[in-house]
């Protein structure tokens, strides 16, 4: 009898630690997925295009950006809106997301504000449009919040 339940906790402990290896591969695989995705050459563009508009922010309101601006800043959007729910739903790190990411994610997601009002409000899509944007945004000026106040 004591055996057969040594040998039943042992192969639990063996199943345990295999699922856990397995969540960890599928969030390795999610992250290089996202990573791969992340660098392909149109959104490094589209990240840049949309970071730019930012540092213009005051000189060029949204009324203003071209057909293409607006076309970049929706990559970015729906990028990062995936990163959001990929972080918030527990499927890719958290971490590898938006402490690695947290410059670009705060500088899109600023520069971006203009559109996601625009869409939002005018347009009548809702607040919660983009809305894993703003939750990748918040973490990500936490992390920026944290490190200026350590300083």
């Amino acid at each position: 009898m004591k055996i057969t339940t040594l040998i039943i906790l042992i192969t639990a402990f063996f199943a345990l630690w295999q699922l856990w290896e397995i969540k960890k591969a599928n969030k390795a695989t999610a992250f290089r997925n996202y990573y791969e995705y992340m660098q392909r050459e149109h959104v490094r563009k589209a990240r840049g295009v949309l970071i730019n508009l930012g540092k213009n922010i005051h000189k060029k309101i949204f009324n203003n950006w071209s057909d293409e601006e607006i076309k970049k800043a929706e990559i970015v959007c729906y990028t990062y809106n995936l990163a959001g729910i990929m972080v918030v739903e527990g499927l890719i790190d958290e971490d590898l997301v938006v402490k690695r990411g947290h410059d670009s994610i705060v500088k899109c997601w600023e520069a971006a504000k203009p559109m996601l009002e625009e869409y939002r409000i005018k347009q009548k899509r809702g607040n919660d449009f983009w809305g894993d944007f703003d939750k990748l945004y918040n973490k990500a000026k936490n992390i920026e919040e944290k490190a200026k106040n350590s300083k």
